[in-house]
Parts: C-alpha cells; structure tokens; sequence
C-alpha cells in the first residue's frame, strides 16, 4: 500500500479546483486587512475555524464562506494576487498542471466587465506559471441560478479570447452552484454559443438534487459535455456508463467533497474501481481544497486506501487525467513527458 508521504512527493495533475474555493485563510485575512473590510471574526485563528467547510455546515453557511472570498475578488489587483498564490500553492503540492475553475458573474460588484474579470485572472496564473512552470488554464463557470441571458453573456466573453492561445488561456466552459433547483437545459443557450468554438464543455451534473441521473443524461446528450463534474449516481446506469466510453467523456471525482457534503457515505460508494476496470477514463481532484482544509493528495490517499491501489494504478489514473485535460496537444506530450520523467522507477 502506498503513503500519504510518498503520495505527497508524487507529479501530480488537478483538472477540478474552484479558484474562490482554494483562496488559503491567511492570504483572506491578509486581503481584508489591507481592503479594510470587515471579516466575522478578530484573527487568524478564528478566521480559520469560521472557514472550514465540515460535515456540519448548513447550507447557508455553505454560501456565506463563498460570500467572504468573493467580497476580496472584486478588484485587478486582488484577483491576479489571488490567481497568483494559487499557482504557487499548486506548485507546492507538486501539481504539474491544473485547470481552475470561477463564474466571473460573481466579481462585478465594483464596476470590472466579465473581460476584465477573466484577463486579471489570467494575468495572475501567467505570473505564476513564470515563476513556478506550472501551467495552469481556466475553466468559465456559468451560475445555474442566473437567468440564461447572463449565462449567454459569460460565454460571449470567454469567446473574447479565442485568439489568446499561448500558456495559460480560457480552455472550456462549465455549469455550476445549485443543481437540485436548477436543471442543466436551462442553460442551453448558453452552451450553444461553445458548439462550433474553440472552447471545450464540462458541467456539474449528479452532485445535488433529486435528478441527479437525468442531468448527466442532459449534460451528455443536450449540452454536449466533454467531461462530468462529481457524476455521482453514473455508475448505477450500465447503459450511461457505456455511453461515456463510446464518447470518451472524462469524469472529475471529487471524493473528499463528496463525503464532507453528505453526498456520499464512504468513498468506496463512488465505486471508482469500476470506472477504473471498465477503461472509463477519469481525474481525482479537491474541489474546494482551502475551505474543506485538504489537498489534492489527501483524495488521492483516501481513494488508494479504498481500492487498495498503489503506484501502478496512480500512474495510469494520471496518465489519462492528462488526455482528458484541456490542454492542447502539445502541452499534453509535454506534460506526459515532464510526468514520466518525475515518477519514481520501479
């Protein structure tokens, strides 16, 4: 069985990560203190308690930890700060390449277009990737409660930088926040915008609501998805799981996310092995990794403890992360080479 530690030490690649989920309490304190604005709590001891999303967390105080890092990202400056020392956190997790993801609908409280939103973001990743090598693209989020007009105006902007093809770009678009009262088609419009684009498609679908297996049908068939964000109940339909193979259509597992947020009772009920021994290709990821206080190697660990897997099964479980990742075809061979480069030998 392999270690934590030796987890730890491993080329990692992260294709599920929330930018505004990810912000680590002591740069949110730091920010604050700096934009004067008032934080729950008097320092960073309490701030980090306050934080932490825990199996106990009720849905609004679920929304009000999201609230405190979007009321700190609305500004070029903090939003390239904070897009800045995720890549720097990336790097020490040993995370080769990441996609992170953010709705550019939540940061236009003071007056920033959803073009100036996503450019300062991605003026932060590229000054990380200068000082770290950590190639990191972003994902547009789309707000499942927003009216489809907005969403259609989020996809126009990401649009916007289809001439923007160097390290570090917008890669694909996504459909996030509240599932259970919000279903995937309402957003069509939206996605339609992406069909003949140079941007790819994922979206949350089987996380929350009593649907969750008709979204993924929806996601899959309707809004054309590349990829699943969590696809909880998937494995229960054989005919669904078969039709993500012929697709070649990535899932995102986010264990540890899954058990913190009730949504599953153990890690082994997300049956990954099937996935695994089905040749159904797939990422382990963190999701909100600052808020539930882990890391993309904690999910790893958790899922290596459940299935009793080792190097072997890591190696090509992140071998095919890195093909179902949006990066491009070049980046992909060289990640894969940087990868096998940095594995251990047998």
């Amino acid at each position: 069985m392999i270690t934590f530690n030796q987890i730890k030490k491993l080329p990692k690649i992260e294709l599920h990560r929330h930018l505004d989920g990810a912000v680590q309490p002591k740069l949110i304190f730091d920010l604050a203190q700096k934009n004067k604005i008032d934080l729950p709590v008097s320092n960073l001891k309490e701030l980090k308690k306050y934080y932490q999303i825990t199996k106990q967390t009720s849905a609004a105080e679920f929304v009000q930890k999201f609230d405190l890092v979007i009321s700190l990202m609305q500004t070029p400056e903090n939003l390239q700060t904070i897009a800045y020392e995720q890549v720097l956190n990336l790097k020490k997790e040993n995370i080769l390449y990441a996609e992170l993801r953010f709705a550019p609908h939540y940061h236009d409280q003071k007056g920033l277009t959803y073009i100036q939103v996503i450019k300062n973001v991605l003026l932060g990743f590229r000054k990380g990737y200068q000082k770290t090598g950590v190639l990191t693209n972003l994902i547009i989020c789309l707000v499942r409660e927003a009216k489809p007009e907005l969403g259609e105006k989020v996809v126009k902007a990401a649009l916007e930088f289809k001439n923007d093809q160097g390290p570090v770009r917008v890669v694909a678009i996504d459909l996030a926040c509240d599932e259970a009262n919000y279903p995937p088609e309402r957003h069509l419009s939206a996605y339609k915008l992406t069909f003949n684009s140079y941007l790819k498609r994922t979206a949350h679908a089987g996380e929350f609501g009593q649907q969750r297996l008709k979204n993924i049908k929806t996601v899959i068939n309707v809004l054309r998805a590349d990829r699943l964000g969590h696809a909880i109940p998937l494995v229960t339909d054989q005919e669904l799981m078969d039709l993500v193979k012929k697709k070649n259509i990535g899932i995102e597992f986010n264990p540890l996310s899954n058990l913190i947020c009730h949504n599953i009772e153990t890690i082994n009920d997300l049956q990954i092995d099937k996935y695994f021994h089905q040749g159904i290709r797939f990422s382990i990821n963190s999701d909100d990794p600052a808020m539930m206080f882990t890391s993309l190697s904690d999910n790893l660990d958790q899922v290596c403890q459940a299935y009793s897997w080792g190097l072997k099964e890591l190696k090509i479980i992140t071998l095919n992360t890195i093909d179902i990742s949006f990066a491009s075809t070049l980046e992909k061979k060289n990640l894969k080479q940087t990868f096998l480069k940095k594995w251990p030998r047998n």
